[in-house]
């Protein structure tokens, strides 16, 4: 489609989960960036929020009596869930010199999502653990589709949540 070269549009395809479901309490680091299916009771959901999917940066330096503005972009595996986490690197990505840098936020892009908190279903349970809980986010039109108290089979890629990484008050105690 000719149109679509001129104007990029963001395609989202949605699965259905399979027969193949795994029990809640076995996803782990073996299921990193994998996809699986997963069934559970939903418990909680957050309001809307959103994200950065790319964030755009502005650096300005000088060079021989004039300011050079370069602009880069995170790839998306770098966007944070808050831009104001996002780490500036030292130097510009483009032209390696060091220089003033500021996040672009007209230029970055960001999306809506929601977090989910889904447990085991009581059948799933061994008997006398407590349930296992997992966070799920959801993303485009998936957000404001469940409540909580309804049991949902999901099917989805596994993240790994470092809580270091995300916390940097965390790192220093």
């Amino acid at each position: 489609d000719p149109n679509y070269k001129k104007e990029p549009k963001e395609i989202n395809i949605l699965f259905s989960p399979c027969d193949h479901v795994t029990k809640l309490r076995e996803v782990g680091v073996k299921h990193r960036d994998k996809i699986v299916v997963v069934e559970g009771i939903v418990t909680s959901l957050s309001q809307v929020l959103s994200k950065a999917v790319r964030v755009y940066v502005s650096v300005e330096h000088y060079e021989k009596g004039t300011v050079l503005t370069h602009y880069f972009h995170y790839p998306d595996d770098y966007a944070r869930e808050f831009y104001e986490n996002v780490k500036l690197p030292k130097a510009c990505l483009i032209c390696h010199k060091p220089g003033r840098m500021e996040i672009n936020e007209t230029q970055s892009i960001y999306t809506d999502y929601q977090k989910v908190v889904i447990q085991e279903r009581p059948e799933d349970i061994p008997p006398g653990q407590i349930p296992r809980p997992l966070e799920l986010s959801l993303e485009g039109e998936l957000i404001d589709t469940i409540r909580p108290g309804d049991r949902i089979r999901v099917l989805g890629i596994v993240k790994l949540k470092n809580e270091l990484w995300e916390n940097p008050k965390a790192k220093s105690q």
